[in-house]
């Protein structure tokens, strides 16, 4: 048997076996797709400037990493909403003073609830409710007309009406399903509604900047396919707001999330919501964009101390662990010194 062994020259084939190589080796591997870098929000935040968060449970999320940061922040003082036109309505009561309806009032298991309002959000009896949110209201304008950046994250374009009063609803408060009708609001509808609120916002507070933002939250419980279209809604309605209004702005949470993040391992077992991992990366890029150097500077040393702080030791009466403290401390008061408007009132405890 013969073996016949032929050896090609690199002048006797059109391609340099470098060149092959350094492509597979050499090539960038970009396993995500990424969104371009997001430009500064303009003005920029600082850790002494207020804010409100109003919205879907994902103004939760962020709005709950900057009240951790102790920023002076108001998060849904009247709980969680996911439709805008509802997040409108709610700034619309605030702003007016007006009295809430009773038709929005009911009584269920001895307790008061309002059909414009979150179920955190209660009473023992009607006029308690009414107190109570008449105080949420009073807070929110009060905020709005301090705050140099308000956050609007809507969740879904989907809305719920109440068949008797035709009233529409934020929340149905488990209540039958046969109480209410669902319709999907059109992008003209959410631009006539934020148009009338934006004017109102503008004469209490001329300087206020808006970021609004489409949450990354899937409603899946009403099939794929209408959660894309209650999305969709939102997408076309706040361009055109954008294009409109200079002191608009958007981030983009749900195209980090659709994009970057488009595996399910970045969600909770229910497929909808992002989990602790996501959050994260999205807040990441979030604080990037939105805060100054000071305060980004203010949040490395803030989490250098909590850090500390959370540091266990095996042995509490050591030496090392009473210097350990000592050091701490001194760490804490510097920093209340620096940075006079944080308070760390019950941060510092012995471990």
């Amino acid at each position: 048997m013969q073996v016949f062994c032929y050896f090609f020259t690199e002048s006797q084939i059109n391609f340099n076996f470098d060149d092959l190589i350094g492509f597979y080796v050499g090539l960038p591997m970009q396993l995500i797709f990424q969104l371009p870098a997001l430009s500064n929000y303009k003005p920029s935040l600082n850790y002494n400037d207020k804010s409100v968060w109003l919205g879907s449970c994902f103004a939760e999320n962020i709005g709950n990493k900057l009240n951790d940061y102790q920023l002076p922040t108001l998060l849904n003082p009247q709980g969680i909403v996911f439709n805008p036109l509802l997040i409108f309505e709610q700034i619309n009561q605030a702003l007016s003073g007006s009295k809430l309806l009773d038709k929005y009032l009911f009584e269920k298991d001895n307790l008061w609830f309002s059909y414009l309002h979150h179920g955190s959000i209660y009473g023992s009896s009607k006029e308690n409710l009414i107190e109570l949110i008449s105080q949420n209201n009073e807070a929110l304008k009060d905020a709005l007309q301090q705050a140099k950046w308000l956050v609007i994250s809507a969740g879904t374009a989907w809305l719920y009406q109440l068949k008797d009063f035709n009233l529409q609803v934020a929340n149905c408060h488990k209540q039958p399903s046969s109480f209410f009708a669902k319709n999907l609001v059109q992008p003209e509808e959410i631009i006539n509604a934020a148009n009338t609120t934006l004017a109102l916002l503008k004469q209490l507070n001329p300087q206020l900047q808006i970021l609004i933002s489409v949450s990354p939250v899937k409603y899946l419980k009403w099939g794929a396919h209408e959660n894309n279209l209650g999305k969709s809604s939102l997408l076309l309605a706040f361009a055109q707001l954008i294009q409109s209004h200079n002191n608009l702005h958007y981030f983009p949470s749900f195209e980090i999330m659709q994009d970057e993040l488009r595996d399910y391992r970045f969600y909770e077992s229910d497929f909808a919501h992002p989990n602790p991992l996501a959050i994260t990366y999205i807040w990441e890029k979030f604080k990037a964009s939105m805060f100054d150097i000071e305060t980004l500077n203010y949040f490395d040393e803030y989490d250098k101390i909590q850090n500390q702080i959370r540091h266990k030791t095996l042995h509490p009466d050591s030496n090392a662990q009473q210097k350990f403290r000592e050091n701490l401390l001194k760490t804490i008061l510097q920093f209340k010194e620096k940075y006079p408007l944080v308070v760390f009132d019950n941060i510092y405890t012995k471990r």
